[in-house]
């Protein structure tokens, strides 16, 4: 027989779950959502007709308006037969996205529909149900920034502040040169994000291409304020820098949540250089990397800056070539190790009570909903 108070005992634990799981998800929904992802850069993109990438899971289409001279985006899903928009044209007029299905057209700005060619001229469109889902986008630094909080349905309005923390601010100033390349990898962004803060592993997994296995050694990472929900900023000690066994350097490693990682190297009595990376995660086991190489040529020798200059200035297809053989060093490690994780996740044992480093490996993927 069930007593009244065991009752009234088991209805308080369901409703605290509840409220545990409803602040879980607003908690998840707020970091992943309320954030800036990038698109493309621009350099890259095509403003002939519309491109499409995922973010969060969710088809995105952007393209360029001639009208308004200036880069539109939403979710790439027409609202009368989910057709993907990505597929139609951008009308030369009216810089709307036109569907490829019946002709409907969007405007960027709001993702309201401008045209059904079946309707009536005398018939008003339904907009509530006839609208795209406009995403909000900024340029900046020469990146295409979209605003994420719909996809994740959320009212909330674009966060400028945070898209000013994810700028590296000596982009564009003289004396300073980057190369952007990106790449869609098969893993979870969580994973790429943890190498990416994970120095330890350069001497060896990129021995022969960016480093050196006798400059392994200890690397000292100190903490500056609290590791708090919106990331984390650190300072590095003297170590082997690139280009000399003997020369030391210093710098710092900042994380902007949940996909930016930015590592700053200064050497002593010459450059700095600013790795900057965006991991944007597209799906389970799927993530697109973003990389800007930043470099302080105003303070390198001239021979150094000049050929840095050069190299800067090389065909496209070989900067590919060049910069994806770094990423192929670690891919192998980093998709198997993804595929442990989940293999162990659906092992009852590990699901229940996983040891403490696997632990927080999986808190990380649960909080990713996958």
């Amino acid at each position: 027989k069930i007593t009244r108070p065991a009752m009234l005992a088991a209805t308080a634990t369901a409703a605290d779950e509840t409220a545990q799981q409803a602040e879980t998800e607003h908690t998840r929904s707020s970091v992943w959502g309320l954030t800036w992802y990038p698109l493309q850069f621009e350099r890259f993109a095509d403003k002939s007709s519309p491109s499409s990438c995922t973010v969060l899971g969710a088809p995105v289409v952007f393209w360029w308006d001639p009208v308004a001279r200036q880069w539109a985006a939403a979710l790439d899903v027409c609202p009368h037969r989910l057709a993907p928009l990505s597929e139609g044209r951008v009308c030369p007029l009216s810089g709307d996205i036109e569907c490829p299905y019946h002709g409907w057209t969007f405007k960027g700005s709001d993702g309201t529909c401008t045209k059904i060619p079946q309707m009536e001229s005398s018939q008003k469109i339904n907009q509530k149900r006839a609208s795209a889902t406009a995403l909000p986008v900024e340029l900046r630094n020469g990146i295409i920034w979209c605003w994420a909080a719909k996809l994740v349905n959320s009212p909330e309005l674009p966060d400028f502040c945070k898209l000013d923390l994810l700028q590296v601010d000596c982009v564009g100033k003289p004396g300073i040169v980057n190369l952007d390349y990106f790449r869609d990898l098969p893993m979870d962004s969580t994973i790429l994000t943890e190498n990416i803060l994970d120095p330890s592993h350069l001497p060896f997994t990129h021995h022969k291409t960016i480093s050196r296995r006798s400059r392994a050694g200890p690397i000292t990472l100190r903490l500056m304020g609290d590791i708090e929900r919106g990331g984390f900023s650190s300072v590095k000690g003297a170590s082997k820098s690139f280009g000399s066994e003997n020369s030391t350097a210093g710098g710092g490693v900042q994380f902007v949540a949940p996909h930016h990682v930015v590592s700053v190297t200064h050497r002593k009595d010459s450059f700095s250089d600013w790795n900057v990376v965006y991991a944007v995660p597209q799906d389970a086991g799927r993530c697109r990397l973003f990389v800007r190489v930043v470099f302080q040529t105003s303070a390198m020798t001239w021979p150094m800056s000049w050929l840095f200059h050069l190299i800067f200035r090389l065909p496209q297809w070989y900067s590919h070539l060049t910069n994806h053989q770094i990423l192929e060093d670690d891919n192998i490690f980093l998709h198997k190790q993804e595929h442990i994780l989940h293999s162990r996740l659906r092992t009852p044992s590990l699901s229940q009570d996983p040891p403490p480093s696997t632990g927080r490996r999986l808190k990380s993927l649960e909080g990713e909903g996958r």
